[in-house]
């Protein structure tokens, strides 16, 4: 998907439905990263990358 935005794509409603299961999911892990701060680096990474899709994508779309 970041591929997809990065060279100006739109996010479909699938895209969009990904991930948004991708934060509830997140969301639901939550506990589980704080008890193992091993895994806090790779869900930080996750939730930034999810948040550099989603604003290239909006960014996109106003440039439409």
């Amino acid at each position: 998907l970041k591929e997809k935005v990065d060279e100006g794509g739109l996010l479909d409603n699938r895209d969009m439905m990904f991930l948004e299961s991708m934060t509830a999911d997140g969301e639901k892990i939550q506990p589980l990263i704080d008890k193992h701060p091993k895994y806090q680096e790779l869900a930080h990474r996750a939730t930034n990358l999810i948040r550099e899709i989603t604003a290239k994508a909006l960014e996109n779309e106003k440039n439409q």
